[in-house]
């Protein structure tokens, strides 16, 4: 592993921080400044994160985050609702999830959330009812390097929300072994 001092490992303070807060750093979000300050001393900071005990995930669609067990935040399950919820309505509309996330802008008002009655009981089970919680679910991910903002009401999802689309593509390869394990 490669070690460097931390007067050398540019713009440490506020990578550190970010990625302490829970940002997800990649070229393409706000973020995009410090990834590439992270990208040039990566081993280093993975040195440092593991001397802490903590684990620094560079994940190869191209962002960097740490890996956190201790997450007790409610905006957690609020996010992985919301994208449950747009990956369900992109693949219904026969949509290619990934291509259409990185590639579209979104705004809250035209969302499919509160379209359906089966979206909107889901949504129910972790507090989100309105267009102003689905407002806050997207400054969430804003906050977190998920997306960013294009103009004053619309979004963008960046390449960390692939994240996302990893996880829908789990629970859905083990809902189909567990639907084949009980078949006679």
């Amino acid at each position: 592993m490669t070690s460097l001092p931390l007067d050398r490992m540019e713009r440490f303070q506020e990578i550190f921080d970010a990625l302490r807060g829970g940002r997800h750093l990649s070229s393409d979000n706000e973020d995009a400044a410090l990834w590439h300050a992270w990208r040039g001393h990566k081993e280093a900071w993975s040195a440092l994160f593991a001397a802490m005990g903590l684990r620094l995930v560079d994940d190869p669609a191209g962002f960097c985050f740490l890996a956190r067990e201790d997450v007790t935040s409610t905006a957690v399950p609020k996010m992985a609702v919301f994208m449950l919820v747009l990956i369900r309505h992109l693949c219904d509309a026969d949509q290619d999830p990934e291509a259409a996330l990185l590639e579209g802008v979104f705004a809250v008002a035209d969302l499919p959330h509160l379209a359906k009655e089966r979206h909107r009981q889901w949504l129910a089970l972790v507090e989100i009812r309105t267009v102003e919680n689905l407002q806050s679910v997207v400054q969430s991910l804003i906050r977190l390097g998920f997306a960013r903002p294009v103009g004053a009401d619309r979004f963008r999802f960046c390449l960390p929300v692939l994240r996302f689309v990893a996880l829908c593509q789990e629970a859905l390869r083990d809902a189909m072994v567990d639907v084949e394990e009980a078949s006679p």
